[in-house]
Parts: C-alpha cells; sequence; structure tokens
C-alpha cells in the first residue's frame, strides 16, 4: 500500500506523513521497535552478545526479503500476462488460417512452453526454497533393504 501511495504521487516520498499512510509508517516503525526490544531484552536475560545483533540483522532480513518477494510474485504475473498473448495469438491465427488448426496448433505451443516454465519453477522451488530454507541435514544414512545383487539371486 505504502509503494502504491509513493507512485501514485509521482515518487513524492512526502506523501508518507499524509494522514492515509501514517498509520501504516506507525505500524511498521513499532514492529520494527518491537524486534529491536525483544533482542534488548534477549541481551540482558541471556547475557549474550550475539542476541543484540540478531535483531538489527531481523531487520536487515525483512528489509530485503519483502522486496525480493514482491518482486517474486510480479514473475507470476509475467505468466499470466505470456499466457494471455499466446490466446490473443491463437485468435491472430485464427483469422489468417483455419480456426481449428491455429487453435490446435497455439494449444500445443502454449502446452510446450508452459509445460517448461512449469518444471523450471518446481525445480527452483525444490532446489532453492526447501533446501536453503527447511532442509536441515543430519539424519540418518540412507540403507535400501536390499541391493541389486540381492535381487538378481533371488530372481533366479
Amino acid at each position: 500500500y505504502l509503494a502504491y501511495l509513493i507512485i501514485k504521487s509521482n515518487y513524492n516520498l512526502g506523501i508518507l506523513i499524509s494522514p492515509p499512510a501514517l498509520n501504516y509508517i506507525l505500524i511498521l516503525i513499532s514492529m520494527l521497535l518491537i524486534i529491536l526490544l525483544s533482542s534488548l531484552y534477549k541481551f540482558y536475560k541471556e547475557e549474550e552478545r550475539e542476541n543484540l545483533i540478531e535483531g538489527v540483522i531481523e531487520i536487515l532480513e525483512m528489509m530485503i526479503a519483502y522486496p525480493a518477494n514482491s518482486l517474486s510474485y510480479i514473475r507470476l504475473a509475467a505468466f499470466a500476462i505470456a499466457h494471455e498473448a499466446f490466446g490473443m495469438l491463437a485468435e491472430e491465427l485464427a483469422l489468417m488460417i483455419n480456426p481449428l488448426i491455429s487453435y490446435v496448433f497455439t494449444n500445443f505451443l502454449v502446452l510446450i512452453i508452459e509445460g517448461f516454465a512449469v518444471g523450471i519453477q518446481a525445480l527452483r522451488l525444490t532446489y532453492y526454497e526447501f533446501s536453503t530454507k527447511f532442509f536441515r541435514g543430519g539424519g540418518e544414512v540412507f540403507k535400501p533393504l536390499s541391493t541389486s545383487i540381492e535381487l538378481e539371486t533371488r530372481v533366479k
């Protein structure tokens, strides 16, 4: 909402102290203060110095993560725009050549391209998002119930 107000006002940052935006700014500042005060509380309670810097690092991470996540959602909008462009291509081709051939060709093309995009997204989510954020090593080493040699002897 704040970014929308800034863009709507031709990038005038003075809009942030206007009444519509001031409530959001105060909420944002209070959230940042809560993070800092909680790290100060942990610092005095547990007397560990890393708790103090942890709050600052959390704030910096939030300042980087929010725009990055917003750009990630813009990527999804780009997929929707590309899908619409393929629909327009199908309609234009239908006017030039046989409509049945046009729709079959463009749907096949869309199926291939969007399938490729979905595959890339699935790999990105698996290897980047999952592996860097949720996966924790240190478990048990996988030991199969049987090896290929045991299977070959059972088959004979």
